[in-house]
């Protein structure tokens, strides 16, 4: 069984990033967490959907979210 998919919101500076579990890097970095925040529902919702976590400017984990798959009418590769 593989692991479930998620990103976290994660303030670093004045700015804020979106990251991946495992990654060696942020998968985007933005000028306002709402910005992140979206980046990253988009990011599940195009894999599958997934679990979301937002900390705030503390550090600390202070809302969750599931999202679900996105739902593309396009069917065909490319």
């Amino acid at each position: 069984m593989s692991r479930p998919n998620s990103r976290t919101v994660t303030p670093d500076g004045n700015d804020w990033t979106v990251e991946k579990p495992g990654a060696s890097r942020a998968s985007s970095r933005h000028d306002t967490q709402r910005d992140a925040i979206d980046a990253a529902r988009g990011y599940l919702s195009n894999e599958g959907g997934g679990e979301l976590k937002i900390k705030g400017e503390n550090g600390r984990v202070r809302a969750q979210d599931t999202i679900p798959n996105g739902n593309d009418p396009r069917r065909s590769r490319g």
